[in-house]
């Protein structure tokens, strides 16, 4: 789906044979597989938020017998946390629809699901890419998305930065008790005769 495409219009997931439900997290995630009828084909699974689980994950798609471009994934927008399973599962040829969070709490609100885990929100997410409701969130481009990692990580380094400098400031000053001039060794008083 393009990003301009995908602000506008619903996501119809009329033709696909599968519906990849995931939550992610920023150590594990959660999938759930459904068939258009909504069936459970696979229950909630948590796997590590790593390439080695995401390619357990790719593993266990690809042994539905069905090209990746018929399996629809839906993913909540967590901001970093799920950038890398995006891409490679994007690599592998799938087609995805990235969910704004809210979006899938309103879809489970208004049908009274109340209880919220892992777990019930991949399933949340499946169901609601099958309901015809969802409206898939905008992709940033490489570069967007590099500008974005950057600016991130500038203000975490302004951010250690200032928490230093005031470590320091907070610090006990020199250990000698007397004034001590610039550059000058502390140097016991001596005794006038």
């Amino acid at each position: 789906m393009s990003s301009s495409a995908a602000l506008s219009c619903p996501v119809d997931a009329s033709g696909f044979a599968y519906v990849v439900g995931i939550d992610v997290g920023s150590q594990a995630y959660v999938y759930t597989v459904l068939q258009p009828d909504k069936r459970q084909l696979v229950k909630p699974s948590e796997l590590a938020n790593s390439r080695v689980g995401f390619e357990q994950l790719d593993r266990g798609l690809r042994q539905l017998q069905v090209p990746a471009e018929r399996i629809l994934i839906g993913l909540e927008a967590t901001s970093r946390y799920s950038e890398n399973l995006y891409q490679f599962l994007q690599e592998q040829g799938y087609t995805l629809c990235l969910l704004h969070p809210r979006q899938t709490h309103q879809f489970a609100k208004q049908r009274g699901l109340r209880a919220k885990t892992d777990r019930l929100d991949a399933t949340t997410i499946a169901r609601l890419l099958l309901s015809g409701e969802a409206r898939a969130g905008y992709v940033p481009d490489e570069l967007i998305a590099t500008y974005r990692e950057l600016e991130r990580l500038h203000w975490q380094l302004t951010d250690d930065s200032a928490r230093y400098q005031n470590e320091i400031q907070a610090r006990p000053r020199w250990p000698c008790s007397r004034a001590i001039p610039a550059r000058a060794p502390c140097a016991p008083p001596t005794s006038r005769s």
